[in-house]
């Protein structure tokens, strides 16, 4: 028996590629186009998933296996995340553990699992314990109904065409926001607060003490410029950053839509980090007494908090960099994410 805690992919797809006949049983299944590729030269393959097709993916699930069974939510969600598989000469393994067969499962996520191997002789009962098992839940599952299956997945994921919502959500204004006070390590995080408070919020506030509404650009600048001692270009940035948090300038208005995300500069390679969206609910508030951040917009809060991978966000915001607090974005940025997001990791999104 082996515990792993890193690098899952790598041993799930070495196993794989050296087995003849593979029985799996996970709650989602979406791999990515290398995982099932491994999956489509296995000889003799089963897969049983939770039947809940807005997180699996019909499409790949039929192209790995059209003999794939499903389990009914009701009265008891298939939870498990089983591997099992034997080789030409009979050797079996397992892996038994957290993650699910997606992306995030395999690479992006902290998993647990335990591998096990019949080559160990003190596996071989658990082994045994675990493929008798999946035949009594091979047995109990139902044949996948593929064309309904995809029907559920396609209407999971943003598709606005022809829907009322297209128009709604078009009509808005679209912006991100990033939580952080800082691109450097310790920098705080305060996507809590936005959370616990029900609000968006920006720095700056606190040792301005200025309510932007109460004055214009260029006074504006000046005192950022005194303030911080910064140069006149990035004080005209700051201010208009605060000018558009507070409405200004053709800036956030209610109901406009806010993407929480992670800053991300030109040389990065690492994914960024989608905390959730913000509808803005209500105007400026110029909280002087809160022990963080001091400007502040009422706003309904959909946690997301999963990674995307960095290109595909350079795709959907249509920008290189996005290492400012405050940006507005293309309307169509929505759509793109929110398929880019049910792709990765099976999110539905219908605000």
């Amino acid at each position: 028996m082996e515990v792993v805690l890193r690098d899952l992919e790598s041993k799930v797809h070495e196993k794989l590629r050296a087995a003849f006949s593979v029985t799996i049983a996970v709650a989602y299944f979406r791999p990515d186009d290398k995982t099932l590729d491994i999956l489509k030269k296995i000889p003799r393959l089963r897969i049983i998933v939770s039947n809940e097709f807005d997180k699996s993916d019909p499409y790949k699930l039929e192209e790995a296996s059209e003999q794939s069974k499903c389990i009914p939510v009701f009265p008891n969600r298939l939870h498990a995340k089983v591997i099992y598989g034997e080789s030409k000469e009979g050797d079996a393994f397992a892996f038994v553990g957290s993650a699910n067969l997606t992306p995030g499962g395999l690479t992006n996520n902290q998993e647990a699992c335990v591998i096990f191997d019949s080559r160990d002789g003190d596996d071989k009962g658990a082994l045994g314990h675990i493929s008798g098992w999946l035949e009594t839940l091979h047995k109990e599952g139902k044949p996948v109904d593929f064309q309904d299956a995809k029907k559920i997945f396609d209407n999971a994921s943003y598709h606005p065409s022809g829907k009322k919502e297209k128009s709604t959500i078009e009509a808005k204004r679209h912006w991100t926001i990033k939580t952080r006070d800082g691109r450097e390590k310790g920098a705080k995080d305060y996507w809590n607060k936005f959370r616990s408070e029900r609000v968006i919020a920006l720095g700056w506030g606190n040792e301005l003490k200025i309510d932007p509404r109460e004055v214009n650009h260029g006074d504006l600048r000046a005192r950022i410029q005194t303030r911080y001692g910064c140069p006149s270009n990035k004080a005209g940035r700051i201010s208009t950053e605060i000018m558009q948090f507070a409405g200004l300038e053709d800036g956030l208005k209610t109901d406009d839509v806010v993407w929480v995300i992670g800053s991300f500069a030109t040389t990065q390679i690492k994914p960024i980090y989608v905390y959730g969206i913000a509808l803005v609910g209500g105007e400026l508030q110029c909280d002087w007494k809160s022990g963080w951040w001091n400007f502040k917009r009422g706003a309904k809060i959909f946690p997301i908090e999963r990674p995307l991978d960095i290109e595909e966000a350079r795709k959907c915001f249509g920008m290189k960099a996005m290492v400012e607090t405050l940006y507005s974005v293309p309307a169509n940025s929505f759509e793109k994410l929110c398929n880019a997001l049910h792709r990765k990791h099976g999110i539905s999104i219908n605000l």
